[in-house]
């Protein structure tokens, strides 16, 4: 199995990192660092969503780790990181094609995202809900209405 995530590739000064993420190469200061912007934080633009996500690194046990209570970031597999909520996410509810949200990561740097596609009603038998296209970097998962069913935005990067 493929795993992803954030890697310290080096440090080439006291003061500065060179971090690899799952998008790109990022080269923080220790300012940045130190400053704690936003970080494990997921914000949409129109305000209806601003919320933490806990990164969830021990890929040896997500098939058998329960649904989180609290959203959840699984970068463990290829393909989109998976951001999974609940209660905390049912702002997705609402959302569709074009709203734009930011992440920011572990090391507190921003990714802009924008829905491309939303999937209504999948439910974990169905299999992996396909990306829209290879340019997803993140599939969103909360709830539908009732939970009878789990509706799944794409994103990609702006």
């Amino acid at each position: 199995m493929s795993r992803r995530g954030w890697i310290v590739a080096g440090v080439a000064s006291v003061a500065v990192l060179t971090v690899v993420g799952y998008e790109n190469e990022y080269h923080l200061t220790l300012d940045d660092v130190l400053r704690g912007t936003q970080r494990d934080m997921l914000i949409s633009d129109d305000g209806t969503l601003n919320t933490a996500v806990n990164p969830y690194f021990d890929c040896d046990r997500v098939p058998d780790a329960p649904m989180p209570t609290e959203p959840t970031v699984i970068a463990c597999f290829p393909g989109p990181i998976q951001i999974i909520g609940d209660r905390k996410f049912a702002p997705l509810r609402n959302m569709s094609e074009n709203a734009t949200l930011t992440y920011y990561d572990p090391f507190g740097v921003p990714h802009r995202w924008m829905v491309v596609d939303v999937h209504h009603n999948w439910m974990p038998g169905d299999g992996p809900a396909d990306p829209y296209s290879a340019s997803v970097v993140a599939q969103l998962m909360t709830c539908e209405r009732n939970c009878d069913g789990f509706r799944i935005l794409d994103v990609v990067r702006l």
